[in-house]
């Protein structure tokens, strides 16, 4: 070992004569980890691209090989590249490296071949490509067959190229025949492999194959002779015994469900076959014993022909029977016969005897209903029969009792099996039985009244009615409505109502009018049988007026009286009903006297919204009081500033003059004070729901200035009419509105002194 000294400084050479080696600090740090570095190999330092197999096989001696194989390494150090078996007999190897840049063979490199764990591995230094080219013989098979193998390694590319002396040979490579050609007395193979480890070549000779199979057919052929002589023989001195005859067998399984109604029972069977036809064919015709009494509706089958009942009547030990036929497209092995039956329920007079079949129906109310006997189908020319039987009722009125009971075993509805399980809703009674001959099996129907139920609830109703001061009353009734089975609701409205627009589900309709009764009639949508819990909104808005005053005979409010308010009357109940009136604010109004109770604030917030037009969240805020002051469960609209309270009061008189429906007056006046106080800006910061509503009217009230606009004529496609929110609103609530209830109120009024500015500024 020779010291070295380490120094910053650049490499000095030092002279020959010296044995000092002078190295900077980062050649030294490289060549440490170089000389640290572990010489590990990997699977993937390395890789077998090609692998060519070239030479001459002579038949029952050996195969002269030689093996050029390609490999890639990846490694800087000594590389061990496992290659073929160690039982190669190797003649000569050479191992070159193949520049990838100028494509020079090394020929001075030290690489070479050694035998490593049982295989010839070639140790190979640096990266790069070699070419190793190794000369085996591999002795053919010792057991005298014409093959030799040899374990090769896994290349992408692998070719094999042989030539066999003589020309009647076939190759086999790994088991599979391949393609040859004749050559100048020899026979050429010359193929691509698939990637593989192990080469299994296998030679045939035609002439030697065409021999052997000969022999063998020979071999054979006295073989047979010898056979047919002996049984010859023994058929000479034994007689042959008889014929053992099997007779058809057939087993029937049946499940049979009887759904009890009020005037009929109805049979549903599923009868399973299961034929054995031993030295006979198999039958095409199915038969039943039917009882008289039993009319059968249908017969279903798969290759089902034709079914029928024969008109001939057996007598029999259980009655009267009928022949049922079922013919079949072809012979059957396996066969699932469905028949559906009805028996009609016959009521017989008071003390009457009942037989078995005989189908009976409910007694008089104070006797015990008489015995309800089943009929049973059962099969003809089986060997062995059973079955099921399950009892239920097809309606909810009808009760059902065991009364005779023999030949069955009762059974827990849960213990039923799939085939009868899946066809019924709700077991009663349920048996088993092993023979239909011994089964006898009565039961006692009787037969309840019915209660009525609703078949249409309304869950929530919201009537809003705003009053203008002209005597004019313009009333909505929003109702969520589940309905399962009526086609109209009917209402009665107060007299001289007019309806101006109804909807049901968002949809506007033209109610009827029924005339025995006066009822307005709205047509329903039905929530249907499976979705019974959907619920859909119905909206009736109409038009009233109030009682005339008998002084001066006209409605329009007076300085002081009494108003007197109506609303509709359905006929179904409504659970939660609520009610929000809206008096004009320049009066003073009193307590309220009539079939409803008035609130500060709704114990909960309405859920039935109008389906169009007005949002939920504005609707929502106008019972709320989010905007405004609370005054007696409305709001204080005085709060507003006093320009902006010059402009309601002028929209007053404008939207007035439109909720007269029939007077509405186009003036010029009109038309400026609409679209004034559509374009003024709100300088307030707290805009309430009720100048939202407000503009809406704005956009009414300027469409009702173009005579253009609307529809009077009969026919026409019906519209929806928005409700005008405003006024001072006044909260009631009621629960449990039963049907036909006169919904009332009643209060007494005054009108409000205003001062001589207040006078000026309505003008």
């Amino acid at each position: 070992k020779l010291p070295v000294h380490v120094s910053s400084k650049p490499a000095v050479v030092m002279p020959a004569a010296t044995s000092h080696v002078q190295l900077s600090l980062s050649e030294y740090e490289a060549l440490k980890e170089k000389h640290d570095r572990p010489s590990r190999q990997s699977a993937d330092q390395f890789g077998v691209t090609k692998l060519a197999i070239d030479g001459k096989v002579e038949p029952g001696a050996c195969a002269r090989l030689r093996l050029i194989t390609t490999v890639v390494s990846y490694f800087d150090g000594l590389l061990r590249v496992p290659l073929f078996d160690d039982t190669l007999s190797v003649t000569g190897f050479t191992i070159c490296k193949v520049p990838l840049e100028s494509g020079v063979h090394d020929e001075h490199s030290m690489n070479c071949l050694i035998v490593d764990s049982g295989k010839l591995s070639a140790l190979l230094e640096g990266r790069g490509q070699y070419e190793l080219s190794c000369d085996v013989i591999v002795q053919m098979d010792a057991k005298g067959k014409q093959a030799f193998q040899i374990g090769i390694p896994k290349a992408v590319s692998t070719h094999l190229a042989l030539s066999i002396p003589g020309d009647d040979w076939d190759v086999k490579v790994g088991g599979v025949s391949v393609g040859t050609k004749d050559g100048e007395k020899a026979t050429m193979v010359s193929m691509t492999l698939s990637p593989t480890c192990q080469l299994v070549v296998q030679l045939l000779s035609a002439k030697k194959q065409a021999e052997e199979a000969a022999a063998k057919q020979r071999a054979e052929e006295q073989s047979q002779k010898v056979r047919n002589v002996e049984v010859e023989q023994q058929a000479a001195a034994v007689p042959l015994p008889l014929a053992v005859h099997r007779p058809m067998r057939i087993s029937a399984s049946q499940y049979a469900v009887y759904s009890i109604g009020v005037t009929h029972v109805w049979l549903a069977s599923t009868v399973r076959f299961l034929i054995d036809p031993g030295d006979q064919p198999s039958p095409k015709v199915l038969c039943f014993s039917v009882p008289e009494e039993l009319r059968v509706v249908s017969c279903t089958a798969e290759a089902l022909q034709e079914w029928k009942v024969l008109d001939e009547i057996r007598d029999g030990a259980r009655g009267r029977t009928r022949l049922l036929e079922v013919n079949f497209e072809y012979e059957m092995k396996l066969a699932l016969v469905n028949l559906v039956a009805e028996l009609p329920l016959r009521c017989k007079a008071e003390g009457a005897a009942s037989t078995p079949g005989d189908g009976q129906s409910v007694g008089g109310k104070d006797s015990e209903p008489p015995a309800l006997f089943l009929p049973i189908v059962q099969t003809v020319g089986t060997n062995r029969e059973q079955g099921h039987v399950v009892i239920e009722a097809a309606v909810n009125n009808v009760e059902v009792t065991e009364n005779v009971v023999q030949g069955l075993q009762p059974l827990d509805p849960k213990e039923l099996p799939p085939e009868i399980n899946e066809r019924v809703r709700k077991p009663l009674l349920a048996y088993r039985h092993y023979d239909p001959r011994a089964v006898l099996l009565g039961v006692r129907v009787q037969q309840h009244e019915d209660t009525e139920v609703l078949v249409t609830a309304i869950d929530e109703a919201h009537f809003e009615a705003t009053v203008a001061q002209e005597g004019k009353v313009l009333t909505r009734c929003l109702l969520k409505v589940r309905n399962t089975q009526r086609q109209f609701l009917r209402l009665s409205l107060p007299k001289g109502a007019q309806v101006w627009s109804a909807l049901v589900a968002g949809a506007a309709i033209k109610p009827g009018l029924d005339g025995a009764s006066g009822k307005h009639m709205i047509a329903m949508r039905q929530s249907g049988t499976s979705q019974r819990d959907n619920e859909f909104i119905v909206e009736v808005l109409f038009l009233t007026e109030l009682p005339a005053c008998t002084a001066t005979g006209s409605c329009m409010l007076a300085q002081r009286g009494r108003l007197h308010l109506t609303f509709p009357s359905f006929d179904i109940p409504i659970n939660h009903l609520f009610v929000t009136v809206r008096l004009p604010v320049n009066f003073k109004y009193g307590e309220f006297s009539g079939s409803l109770r008035e609130t500060k604030s709704f114990t909960r917030l309405p859920t039935v919204y109008p389906t169009l037009e007005d949002p939920a969240d504005e609707y929502r805020d106008c019972h709320r009081g989010r905007a405004g002051h609370r005054t007696r469960g409305g709001f204080n609209l005085r709060s507003r500033k006093a320009d902006d309270g010059q402009q309601t009061r002028e929209l007053d008189n404008a939207v007035r003059e439109l909720t007269m429906h029939n007077a509405i007056h186009r003036t010029a006046s009109f038309s400026r004070h609409a679209a004034q106080y559509a374009t003024a800006e709100d300088d307030n910061a707290s805009v309430s729901s009720h100048t939202s509503h407000r503009d809406e009217l704005v956009t009414l009230a300027t469409q009702a200035t173009n005579p253009a606009i609307g529809a009077t004529k009969a026919g026409v496609t019906p519209v929806r009419v928005a409700l005008p929110i405003v006024g001072r609103p006044f909260l009631f609530e009621k629960l449990l509105v039963v049907m036909d209830d006169q919904v009332e109120l009643s209060v007494s009024y005054k009108e409000k002194k205003k001062g001589f500015l207040a006078q000026r500024l309505v003008w």
